[in-house]
């Protein structure tokens, strides 16, 4: 279902609203293999596997990988796919881009977390 639920004091439904789509919910796991960015192409040495979650509220799929700094969030499977897309890269750029001479420990443990696991390979000429 997407659109909104209110939970009442007992933590069930009081009320359910905009719904615009009724049927079963998507928890498969996501299964990224590369990362397409405008300006380049990220490949991960195995395929990540990260399996998505309800929030407390029920109303956001979840997606966390720790070790990589990952946490997205969003309303829809296609919406949390293009928030995981966008953080990944957003961390390539952020970590991976960034001297590692300007980068707090925390962060160059991240940036060496995310090497570990992806390499940048140029968009497939076509």
């Amino acid at each position: 279902m997407r659109g909104f639920v209110t939970l009442g004091e007992d933590g069930f439904p009081e009320s359910i609203s905009e719904v615009d789509y009724i049927g079963d919910l998507d928890l498969s796991p996501f299964v990224i293999a590369t990362v397409e960015q405008q300006e380049f192409q990220l490949k991960f040495f195995r395929p990540l596997v990260l399996a998505p979650t309800l929030d407390e509220t029920e109303q956001l799929i979840v997606l966390v990988h720790n070790e990589l700094a990952i946490h997205v969030f969003a309303p829809t499977r296609s919406a949390l796919f293009e928030e995981l897309t966008a953080q990944i890269g957003m961390l390539w750029s952020e970590y991976e881009k960034e001297s590692p001479e300007r980068l707090d420990s925390v962060a160059r443990e991240v940036r060496e977390r995310l090497m570990s696991h992806i390499q940048e390979v140029p968009h497939a000429q076509g």
